[in-house]
């Protein structure tokens, strides 16, 4: 059984850049921690099983286009989280307008009224 090294809840709210600072000083304290709790003497190096390693391939700007198709099955809070979850360094969340030009979405509020 796998045990974490290392366990923090830290919120994911607001902007995904303030997401990856805490998530930054988290894995600080906890690597900073290790390294003092780490009895060198008699660690072993293991050789890591590639066969058991989760890889997800670099997200690509077409990753992150909002389709009409998928726009019409979302909620609104979906196309929040969804344009939220695309901010730097990811390709931002888009839409094509039908000659092609690319409007990137940034900043999505959800209004509670209907027009």
């Amino acid at each position: 059984m796998m045990v974490p090294l290392y366990s923090k809840k830290f919120s994911l709210a607001w902007e995904l850049s303030d997401i990856l600072g805490r998530t930054s000083a988290v894995g600080y304290k906890a690597s900073s921690q290790l390294l003092k709790d780490i009895d060198l003497v008699s660690a072993k190096a293991y050789q890591q099983d590639h066969s058991k390693a989760t890889i997800y391939p670099r997200r690509k700007p077409e990753d992150s286009l909002l389709r009409p198709e998928m726009l019409k099955n979302m909620t609104a809070r979906q196309v929040h989280d969804f344009i939220r979850a695309l901010q730097p360094p990811y390709p931002q969340a888009h839409i094509l307008d039908k000659d092609g030009r690319r409007f990137i979405c940034e900043n999505l509020t959800i209004c509670t009224s209907l027009i």
